[in-house]
Parts: structure tokens; C-alpha cells; sequence
């Protein structure tokens, strides 16, 4: 409501705090991607870890299947 009172009276300040809200939008949909990559890939490292050690029969197998518990790639955990 106060948003709407300062855009009846003073138009030009409601359209720049539009403007440096979009701004701030802006940067948090670009930070939000960059994790969201930053998370995949991890997931893939993982995954690949958990595949290599299952390939080669190694040892660290219960240790590489719980580190796929959040893994969204994969239902193996």
C-alpha cells in the first residue's frame, strides 16, 4: 500500500526503487545459477567416484554410496 501512495504522488521515485529492486533480481538470478552449477557438478564428481569404485571393486564402496545420499542424478543411494 505504501508503494501505491508513493507512485501516486511521486512517480519518478516509485519507478527508481522498480528499478534497483530489478537490479538486485538480476544479481540474485545470476548468483542462483552459479550455485546451481557449482551443485551439479559436484553431483557429477560424486557420482563418477561412486561409478570408479564399483568398476574396480575397491574398498571405499560404503563410503562413496553414502556420499550419494542427496545425489539428484541417481536412485542408487
Amino acid at each position: 500500500m505504501a508503494f501505491y501512495k508513493l507512485w501516486k504522488t511521486n512517480a519518478e521515485e516509485a519507478f527508481a526503487i522498480v528499478r534497483m529492486y530489478q537490479g538486485y533480481l538480476a544479481k540474485q538470478r545470476r548468483r542462483l545459477a552459479g550455485a546451481r552449477r557449482i551443485k551439479k557438478t559436484k553431483q557429477v564428481q560424486k557420482l563418477m567416484e561412486f561409478i570408479d569404485v564399483k568398476l574396480n571393486k575397491k574398498v571405499g564402496l560404503k563410503r562413496a554410496k553414502e556420499s550419494l545420499v542427496n545425489c539428484q542424478l541417481c536412485s542408487v543411494a
